[in-house]
């Protein structure tokens, strides 16, 4: 999928069902371009039938983590608007602060 321009994009942990599935499928109905995240396959394929660009990530996996990271990163060229992780507000942070980092060695080493 080609990001529009001016399009956001964002990342959202554990869309499988609940919160995570409301809020990525409202942000999709604004234009939003959705990365949404579920821990099981059978979660990746249910996000992919609602017609969302959906990825594997536990996060209790860090080679995972760094996977979806670098899947992301190719497939925005490193734009990243917003990160919605239902399960902590504290690792939230922690997981922006590096993906930022990840993002910001990626765009130097490109420039």
């Amino acid at each position: 999928m080609d990001m529009a321009p001016h399009q956001h994009t964002i990342i959202i942990t554990g869309c499988s069902s609940g919160i995570g599935e409301c809020v990525a499928l409202n942000l999709q109905k604004r234009g939003w371009r959705i990365f949404a995240s579920a821990q099981k396959m059978a979660g990746v394929a249910h996000l992919a039938k609602l017609g969302l660009e959906a990825l594997p990530l536990d996060l209790d996996d860090p080679s995972g983590i760094q996977q979806a990271v670098d899947n992301f990163l190719e497939q925005t060229g490193g734009t990243l608007h917003a990160l919605f992780n239902k399960e902590s507000l504290i690792f939230l942070i922690y997981r922006l602060r590096h993906i930022m980092r990840h993002i910001n060695q990626t765009i130097k080493l490109s420039g």
